[in-house]
């Protein structure tokens, strides 16, 4: 909900993506752009930490969810040393 609040402030419109090398950076800057130290994210699919890294520098939470042994276990290493992520060894059809 809080997404789509700010997204259609017109929030969306500060992103170059001309200016990104990847759509990583796009939506990498977006999500910087409409998150706060008050948001809690989802990373519906943790892989190897990466986005759920992150995304828990700018959020006050994240909740990340794969159904790979090896991808949880790779976002854990990557997060070790973070104390706002939870990592949930499910699919996200089970939030």
């Amino acid at each position: 909900m809080i997404l789509i609040k700010r997204w259609s402030a017109g929030i969306l419109g500060k992103v170059n993506p001309m200016k990104a090398r990847n759509i990583n950076e796009v939506v990498h800057q977006w999500l910087a752009e409409i998150c706060d130290k008050s948001t809690i994210a989802i990373d519906a699919t943790a892989g190897n930490g990466h986005d759920t890294v992150f995304l828990a520098g700018i959020c006050r939470q994240v909740i990340a969810f794969d159904i790979s042994k090896q991808a949880i276990e790779n976002t854990s290493k990557a997060c070790q040393h973070l104390d706002n992520v939870i990592l949930m060894h499910q699919s996200h059809d089970q939030m």
